[in-house]
């Protein structure tokens, strides 16, 4: 693959970091504030404030493709994104909170622009709400034509389709949620909630 041969030189392996990112973080926000609601078919969990996933995601770029292990901790406002590549080629913090990224771990110091171009176009903090199969309620959604047992809705440039979910204690929570815009997509797995 020539994505895995870019990884294997350190000169091109950050930039493939940030493509992972840009991908995860979504685009640019509006100001209008059109919800999703679909309790019918999919209970929303309630306002959850900390809570952890860990999970896979298969990410396809054009028609590049490769897979990143990931671990989600959300506490209040802040959150904390591990991404190992698959192979223990390198591991990557991201940290942030509701107005962006403040900070990369792992990366080096000729490197930090990185911390700028996220903060200033990629709304990582999309995540907090997406991976919880949930749109954010301070941007537009809208939801469209899904299956049964299926939840999905278009925010920003992206569409977000629920497609499988768990039982965990009493919540009903996304197991496979499946990220797309014109360019990319990404089939996401969570293995594992914690609370």
């Amino acid at each position: 693959m020539y994505l895995n041969k870019l990884l294997k030189h350190k000169k091109y392996s950050n930039a493939y970091i940030l493509i992972v990112i840009c991908f995860i973080c979504g685009c640019v926000s509006t100001s209008q504030n059109l919800q999703v609601d679909d309790k019918k078919n999919y209970p929303l969990p309630p306002k959850l404030e900390n809570w952890q996933a860990d999970g896979r995601i298969s990410l396809s770029v054009k028609n590049e493709s490769s897979h990143v292990n990931f671990r989600w901790n959300q506490k209040n406002n802040e959150f904390r994104l591990r991404l190992s590549f698959v192979g223990g080629f390198k591991s990557i913090i991201v940290l942030g909170d509701d107005f962006g990224v403040e900070e990369i771990e792992g990366i080096q110091s000729d490197e930090k622009n990185l911390i700028d171009t996220l903060n200033n176009s990629l709304p990582i903090e999309q995540l907090k709400y997406w991976l919880l199969g949930k749109s954010n309620p301070n941007l537009d959604s809208r939801m469209t034509d899904l299956a049964e047992d299926e939840v999905a809705f278009n925010q920003l440039d992206w569409t977000i389709r629920v497609m499988k979910v768990q039982k965990f204690n009493s919540l009903v929570l996304p197991k496979r949620i499946l990220i797309e815009n014109i360019d990319s997509n990404a089939l996401i797995i969570i293995d594992k909630w914690a609370f």
